[in-house]
Parts: structure tokens; sequence; C-alpha cells
């Protein structure tokens, strides 16, 4: 398998969360009567083409990123082309300052978790 990317997305930024964190996120919400929004999301966002590289170096794969247009997605997924271009980089600091510890800080130790 050969992973590949249109130019636009390999900038983009993912927040991301291993399940195992975010189950623990709720259960630490809960027993503390936290109240209003939380970001479900890793403290430390990454770039979508070092998501792809990650995940392609665990499995052990070749990865390409050939040079897919805009629109040529915009063809292929319609209106939903935009989910793949839009950058949302949230931050996880207000659960941080409540007192929760991430177990994966790093999208590799998640990786290397959910992947092998």
């Amino acid at each position: 398998m050969v992973w590949a990317l249109p130019l636009e997305m390999v900038k983009q930024i993912q927040s991301w969360i291993h399940l195992h964190d975010l189950v623990a996120m709720y259960l630490f919400a809960v027993e503390n009567s936290l109240e209003g929004v939380y970001n479900a999301v890793a403290p430390h966002p990454i770039t979508n083409s070092e998501l792809t590289k990650n995940i392609a170096t665990i499995l052990e794969k070749p990865l390409f990123m050939p040079n897919i247009p805009k629109f040529v997605m915009k063809l292929i997924l319609g209106d939903m082309h935009e989910l793949l271009f839009d950058n949302k980089k949230i931050s996880a600091q207000k659960i941080i300052n409540a007192g929760f510890v991430f177990q994966y800080l790093t999208s590799e130790k998640a990786l290397k978790d959910i992947l092998t």
C-alpha cells in the first residue's frame, strides 16, 4: 500500500487523541465534576504530513505524496473536501489546567500502541 496526500493537505494541522486518553478524560471530567466545554485532543497537534509519515514508518510502508490539486478533491468529494483542507489547531490547555495528565503525549507513541 502507498500513502498519498494532496499537496494542500501536507501542512494541515491535525488534532488527535488516543482512545485511552479520551476515555480517561471522560472519567476525569465525571470524577471531578467538571463543567463547561473541554477539547478532547492531545496537547501536541501535528501536521497531516507528519501524521502520514509516522503511520507509514510504523507500518513499514512506502510513502508517496503526489500533488493532487484541491479542485480534484472537490470534484471527488464535493463540499466534504473542505474537511481535508481546514486547519483546526485545538488546545487541550483547559483540561491540563484542571489537572488531567495525558498518557500519550506524542502521536508516535499513540500510533505505535494502536498499530503494532
